[in-house]
């Protein structure tokens, strides 16, 4: 099996299509001034793509956020994850048509929406597997944008 992705700021699924909006994101923002929590809306979207000989069977796409250097992120306040962080999960077993030759695969559009209230900007990773088997990261930036000052006017 193999794995599309890309993270952005919306994506839905509508009757095996993926509609995306906003995408290929690797920087997201908060104003200057603003204080904690920061609220990390975002999307991560894509397609699994599954060769003839993985069909009828059950399979798990799961991905779990992790600070750059692999530590479960900072939360806002108030607000406590376990040791294993903070993950997502689906399950899915796609059939095996009869029109279906040994080459062909099917395509799983998948969209997960999140919203983390972050207790400190950084660098995070989205660590993708397939079946228990790593498959691909995403890497992106959540920061503070830098306070503008002007003068003279």
């Amino acid at each position: 099996m193999d794995l599309d992705v890309m993270l952005c700021d919306h994506a839905q699924v509508v009757g095996n299509k993926l509609f995306i909006s906003g995408a290929n994101v690797d920087r997201m923002s908060v104003p200057a001034g603003s204080p904690p929590p920061y609220l990390l809306n975002f999307a991560a979207a894509g397609i699994v793509r599954v060769p003839w000989q993985a069909t009828n069977e059950e399979h798990t796409l799961s991905f779990n956020i992790v600070t750059q250097d692999g530590k479960p992120p900072q939360m806002a306040e108030g607000i406590a994850i376990g040791p294993e962080g903070i993950g997502v999960q689906m399950k899915f077993n796609v059939g095996r048509p009869p029109q279906m030759t040994s080459g062909d695969e099917q395509l799983v559009p998948f969209a997960f929406q999140l919203a983390l209230p972050l207790g400190a900007p950084g660098r995070f990773v989205l660590q993708f597997s397939l079946d228990g088997t790593s498959v691909r990261n995403l890497t992106f930036t959540m920061a503070v944008e830098p306070t503008m000052a002007g003068f003279g006017l």
